[in-house]
């Protein structure tokens, strides 16, 4: 925690970012599976995941001016 006990905005907007990224993963391979009938392996599922919620963390937290 920074010395005068405020969270930097970039953080909270990063943060918000990875929620949004996991849902969005999660969404994304459901309706993949639903729409093309296809099995996505758990290794896939796990990738997109990651690419997803790193990507969108670091868009919200890159959009947040200082």
């Amino acid at each position: 925690m920074p010395e005068n006990g405020k969270i930097n905005p970039k953080v909270t907007y990063a943060s918000g970012g990875a929620a949004i990224g996991s849902a969005v993963a999660t969404v994304a391979v459901w309706a993949l599976e639903a729409s093309t009938q296809i099995d996505v392996p758990g290794e896939v599922e796990l990738a997109l995941g990651v690419i997803l919620t790193a990507g969108l963390a670091f868009l919200a937290g890159w959009s947040k001016r200082a």
